[in-house]
């Protein structure tokens, strides 16, 4: 009966510790999210959510200087390494976004022309922040983070 105690211990201080790890990784990696969307995440959605062109590219320009500061090599992803998790293929649509937000501004605003491409950006803008910027999250995560593969 005293292997059993013994055992009984060793198995619940093994899973103490598990427990504890995975507690740190969630707070860390919240953390992290956190962190990401204050200093870059945030001036990308404040460019989605104004209306004025000015604005959005001022915004979005922001956004991709501290993207371009952190300079994430490599994937977002550790796992199923894809091109639309390569962090490089990442940064050409970074910059493709912005161009295209730039050649907005000189556009008339008053011309169809403008509010068409006002709305593609737009959509652009929606599209990126839902499907590229979670990636960058990940790899700010994967890069700042002490447990790194469970961001």
């Amino acid at each position: 009966m005293e292997w059993f105690k013994k055992l009984f211990i060793i198995g619940m201080s093994f899973w103490l510790v598990v427990c504890i790890f995975f507690i740190i990784s969630a707070v860390n990696s919240s953390y992290k999210g956190y962190l990401f969307d204050k200093n870059i995440g945030s001036y990308c959605k404040l460019s989605f959510d104004s209306s004025d062109i000015a604005l959005k590219i001022d915004y979005f320009n922001k956004c991709s200087d501290k993207l371009n500061q952190e300079w994430f090599n490599g994937y977002g992803a550790w796992w199923f390494k894809k091109p639309n998790n390569n962090m490089n293929e990442l940064y050409k649509v970074t910059d493709s976004l912005n161009l295209r937000l730039n050649d907005i501004k000189n556009v008339n605003k008053t011309s169809f022309e403008y509010q068409k491409g006002l709305e593609q950006v737009e959509d652009e803008l929606e599209n990126y922040m839902a499907v590229t910027l979670p990636v960058f999250q990940r790899a700010y995560c994967f890069k700042k983070s002490i447990t790194k593969y469970l961001c």
